[in-house]
């Protein structure tokens, strides 16, 4: 895929148009008393005390009050915006997991970041070894280290993502057959409140979430639920809020090309700061910097310049 790194005399429109729609949302009514109200439980659940999610659209655990708390947020149409789970919230995480119906988790941060703890991990690392977090069993299946053009590398270091296969299962009183095979996809080559160099690796994780996401669906039909995909990085709002923006817009995009319409058409057929807006609407501050915004548009234009790859 060639790709533009900068947009130069545009750069100032973007950030202008980006400020517009923090400033539109920050003067709305319906901000007002929007966020979920933090008791000391909730509090202490919270990876930054000022990235909380909105109650309207808070993923809610089966658990009664105050037991029902994750700072994470649905996101139409099928995702789950998070924070990265604490070390004393990574049972809530895996319930989170199994109770929507989470087949791919997305996540965009490395566990440390120029010397400071981004996430921490919550799985155990060991081939198949099995781990138990509250009745939730999880097992590591496989683990792959992609570097450049997709070649496998012998450990992390120099890899542009991992990817994993985990299969999960529940135990307890409610125990059950059931065992789903969940994809994990770590990038691991884009610094926080900033911007991958290269945005390959960025399509070639899209292209494996949109695959099982499908594959998922069609496993789900028939049951009334469909797959959902986790998206964080360690807030949850910047690098997760533009992957988010990027998949949504290319697949309206995509609907719009299979529609054969013009050129002139096409370029009406999307609204990418439409869509970063509703992003903010369902949790606060997705999209988190005028530069990540930028890249949103750099990433869509790539896709054009490319032939249209669909």
């Amino acid at each position: 895929m060639r790709c533009p790194t900068k947009f130069g005399e545009y750069d100032s429109i973007f950030a202008v148009e980006y400020e517009q729609i923090c400033a539109e949302i920050d003067t709305s009514d319906w901000l007002k008393g929007a966020l979920s109200v933090q008791s000391k439980d909730r509090v202490k659940k919270n990876r930054y005390s000022d990235v909380l999610p909105y109650e309207a659209t808070r993923v809610r655990l089966e658990d009664s009050y105050p037991n029902d708390y994750i700072n994470a947020n649905h996101i139409a149409p099928y995702y789950i915006a998070c924070c990265a789970p604490l070390p004393h919230t990574l049972i809530e995480f895996w319930k989170m997991v199994w109770l929507h119906n989470v087949y791919v988790i997305v996540m965009l941060t490395q566990l440390v970041e120029r010397g400071r703890i981004k996430a921490h991990q919550y799985w155990n690392g060991t081939l198949m070894s099995i781990t138990e977090y509250g009745d939730i069993s999880v097992q590591l299946c496989k683990q792959s280290f992609i570097g450049q053009n997709g070649s496998i590398l012998p450990s992390e270091r120099n890899s542009l993502f991992v990817l994993r296969a985990f299969k999960i299962w529940k135990t307890g009183d409610d125990a059950s057959d059931e065992k789903r095979d969940i994809i994990h996809v770590q990038m691991t080559c884009w610094p926080d409140h900033g911007v991958p160099q290269d945005f390959r690796v960025i399509t070639s994780i899209l292209d494996i979430v949109n695959a099982r996401k499908r594959d998922s669906d069609a496993q789900l039909t028939g049951k009334g639920s469909e797959a959902r995909v986790i998206v964080h990085c360690s807030a949850g709002i910047g690098r997760s809020g533009t992957f988010i923006a990027i998949n949504i817009v290319l697949r309206q995009l995509h609907a719009e090309l299979t529609a054969n319409l013009s050129e002139e058409q096409l370029s009406d057929a999307f609204n990418i700061a439409k869509v970063v807006y509703h992003l903010r609407c369902q949790r606060p501050s997705m999209v988190q910097t005028p530069q990540q915004y930028a890249m949103i548009y750099e990433y869509i234009s790539a896709v054009f310049s490319n032939a249209r790859p669909w």
